[in-house]
């Protein structure tokens, strides 16, 4: 891989985190490339990919396809939508999946995880990342973040690297992964929709994303199976997917990031991310066009110097 591109990842990554860590493996010829700093970082909703895959192992046809009666007591203080609406909602196993995976939401995965169990969760990290760990379901997660004091302002404070590395850890013992960890996380969630007995919900796999990070630019026939992660209004930022040919259903490769840091507003880190992405597809030498919603001038706004 050209270390030039790589140097432009790390660049941009710099210029708006304290510290991350950034993974990448070309499925095509088993190439890898790696920058930042290896360390645990907060695993955010990535996690959601774990529950996936111990959905997919532990359910039947007939149960996915089950009604699940959520009641508003129910209602997680994750994203998404669920925990916005009045009143009790009654949708099918597969549509929590789909929520899960499309808008993060936080109800679907943890209901999920009541019918799962938090340890399939965790046998299901400990296979793919093992470096991994969830301590709590995704609301509980959210409230023991907002538990410490640093919480709130984190994105505004004036962090010296000692403070934000403690933080970070402290962070981390609610769920923690690393870039490389990610990556392989997406890619065994891609290989179980693709080869188990499942496989009849194999279009998982392309469920579109209200919540676009890495793949907010790419354009056909490109493809992005991914999730995103977050805690603090993005001031952790993760992200890990496969990207593959959208025609040919061929994974190019997997890839995973994790970051401490963010000061930018929350849609801001996205589009940063997008940018990242087609850095991404640089570094891999895929040749791609990027969709009508980059400019020149949108990139040259956020990169400055650092693309």
């Amino acid at each position: 891989m050209n270390p030039i591109v790589l140097d432009r990842i790390e660049g941009i990554l710099g210029r708006y985190t304290r510290l991350h860590d950034f993974y990448v493996r070309d499925l095509r010829t088993g190439e890898e490339a790696r920058t930042g700093t290896r360390r645990p970082y907060p695993i955010g909703s990535c996690f959601k990919l774990a529950v996936l895959v111990a959905a997919l192992e532990t359910m039947g046809s007939d149960e996915f396809d089950a009604f699940v009666e959520i009641p508003p007591e129910r209602f997680s203080i994750g994203g998404g939508i669920l925990n916005m609406l009045h009143g009790a909602v009654r949708l099918t196993n597969v549509q929590l999946v789909q929520l899960m995976l499309i808008i993060s939401d936080g109800t679907a995965t943890d209901v999920l995880i009541d019918r799962i169990g938090l340890a399939r969760v965790n046998a299901v990290l400990k296979r793919y990342a093992p470096a991994s760990h969830l301590a709590f379901d995704l609301g509980n997660m959210i409230a023991a973040f907002r538990e410490l004091p640093e919480a709130a302002g984190c994105k505004q404070r004036d962090w010296d690297m000692a403070s934000l590395e403690d933080f970070t850890d402290r962070v981390c013992a609610v769920g923690a992964s690393d870039a490389k960890d990610m990556a392989e996380l997406a890619l065994g969630a891609w290989r179980t929709l693709s080869e188990t007995r499942m496989g009849r919900y194999s279009w998982f796999a392309q469920v579109p994303h209200t919540i676009s990070r890495t793949e907010m630019f790419f354009s056909d026939p490109l493809g992005c199976f991914s999730k995103t992660g977050s805690l603090g209004f993005r001031f952790f930022t993760n992200d890990c997917g496969v990207i593959f040919d959208a025609a040919t259903r061929q994974a190019l490769a997997a890839y995973g990031y994790a970051s401490a840091g963010w000061q930018l507003s929350h849609l801001t880190v996205d589009v940063v991310c997008g940018l990242i992405g087609l850095e991404i597809l640089a570094l891999l030498e895929i040749d791609h066009v990027p969709n009508s919603n980059w400019t020149p001038q949108g990139a040259g706004l956020l990169l400055g110097d650092a693309g």
